[in-house]
């Protein structure tokens, strides 16, 4: 029996608490006192087993997972979860001190720590062995040998290189020679349980009570697990600082809180580029 009452399709669409635009195609509103709803077309229902998978697996902080459910009538799909009290980092960071931002950035680090504690199963992808949540795998189809799962992490590579071959502008000789730095720079790397969307958007921040010294303390929740999964290594700290340039301060933190990568990362935003710019 499911611990609250399912809110219909008709009570969220009519919530007038939200947290993100009327036309945006992953919306995210308010219900009642203490519900949040997620919904769209565009929304993974795989993202609500990705939640409850890392609240029975780690002592991560997550938003507690009451139901999912999809309208028949307009294929929107719905993932209700508990409300988050506290603000975005993303919208404190300016207003943090540097010992509140040391600690903050420990409550990053042991929770990524905490993930990568979860036993890996042995491939690269979703949870359940499902194909690659990210959109940067997405093609028309969800073709196996570009979207995954993968069995190891040259066929991840390979599969990120076809992805990139179906961009109109990608040329046979410039293809080739990301498949050599791939080569290269991509292997031998850890597979571990990964946000892969690690951005101060993402991290909501609850200050506690004083401790004896009169220093506030931070409890971190981490929101938006819909491209979580297995990847290498050095995809968090890449997927967290896509536009790194323009976000110094966090940038600092990340890499405080989570493993630099070397040529990766170059690399990582080549790709980026090419997908996205």
């Amino acid at each position: 029996m499911p611990e609250i009452e399912m809110p219909s399709p008709d009570e969220v669409r009519a919530a007038t608490v939200r947290f993100s635009s009327a036309d945006a195609f992953k919306k995210v509103v308010k219900i009642r006192d203490n519900l949040t709803v997620k919904y769209g077309n565009a929304v993974k229902l795989l993202e609500a087993g990705t939640m409850r998978f890392v609240a029975d697996n780690s002592a991560v902080h997550v938003p507690k997972i009451h139901g999912s459910f999809t309208d028949p009538e307009t294929d929107e799909h719905f993932i209700v979860m508990d409300f988050i009290p506290g603000e975005t980092l993303e919208k404190l960071l300016p207003t943090l001190n540097q010992q509140e931002k040391d600690q903050i950035t420990q409550r990053i680090k042991e929770a990524v720590a905490e993930l990568r504690r979860i036993p890996s199963p042995g491939y690269i992808g979703g949870i359940k062995k499902s194909a690659i949540p990210h959109d940067m795998f997405w093609f028309p189809g969800r073709d196996p040998i570009i979207a995954g799962p993968f069995e190891n992490e040259a066929a991840f590579n390979e599969g990120l290189l076809r992805r990139l071959g179906t961009v109109s502008s990608m040329t046979e000789s410039y293809l080739d020679t990301l498949r050599e730095l791939f080569n290269e720079a991509l292997k031998n790397h850890r597979i571990v349980f990964t946000h892969s969307d690690l951005q101060p958007k993402n991290i909501m921040v609850h200050r506690t009570s004083d401790d004896e010294d009169g220093i506030d303390q931070f409890q971190i929740t981490i929101i938006d697990w819909e491209d979580a999964g297995w990847y290498p290594d050095y995809w968090e700290f890449c997927q967290a600082n896509v536009m790194a340039q323009y976000r110094a301060h966090w940038l600092a933190m990340s890499r405080r809180a989570l493993s630099l990568p070397g040529y990766e990362y170059t690399l990582m935003q080549m790709v980026f580029h090419i997908l996205y710019y």
